[in-house]
């Protein structure tokens, strides 16, 4: 409900028409008028894994339950697509004898879906010592958040790898 509002409001600022028929695909919740579309974009915009996140999020579910298994089928299909996507991308370019590549990789991965879901793609490029050199496309080239993108990704491979490792933007040829 607040998204919605929220998108309204940006579709008003930027003067553009929202079109917002809830016609995105299935209706899943009748209670709360959440539909796949709501659902999908919910999660794969805040990494969202549970029933209960989701409920959160969308309020799909909060009502009456009866959609809970609806919610949870399409949230199993969602967390299979997206876990599928990354890894696939990534075992083509790296050596995974590599414990500390897979570790890295495995944190782009983790990070790939939020930054995709704002129009961005992150690529691991190289790891050499405690340094990781990653390259930006899409609206994440010249995006105000860059550094806040990168911290991110500090932050993770500080929790997976338990030192310090400094990321860095590769630079255009």
């Amino acid at each position: 409900m607040g998204q919605e509002a929220l998108r309204a409001a940006i579709a008003q600022y930027r003067g553009e028409t929202l079109d917002d028929d809830h016609e995105e695909g299935a209706l899943i919740c009748k209670c709360f008028a959440v539909d796949e579309g709501q659902i999908r974009r919910a999660v794969m915009t805040n990494g969202l894994t549970t029933l209960q996140e989701v409920i959160n999020y969308t309020k799909a579910g909060g009502g009456c339950t009866a959609c809970h298994e609806k919610i949870e089928l399409t949230l199993e299909a969602l967390l299979a697509e997206r876990d599928a996507a990354p890894v696939a991308a990534v075992a083509t370019a790296v050596d995974v004898k590599d414990p500390q590549w897979r570790q890295v990789a495995d944190a782009v991965a983790e990070l790939c879906p939020h930054i995709q879901a704002d129009g961005g793609d992150m690529t691991l490029l190289n790891v050499s010592g405690h340094q990781v050199t990653v390259s930006l496309s899409g609206s994440c080239s010249g995006c105000m958040m860059t550094d806040m993108t990168l911290t991110w990704l500090q932050q993770k491979l500080v929790e997976r790898t338990g030192r310090y490792m400094e990321v860095v933007v590769a630079q255009a040829a």
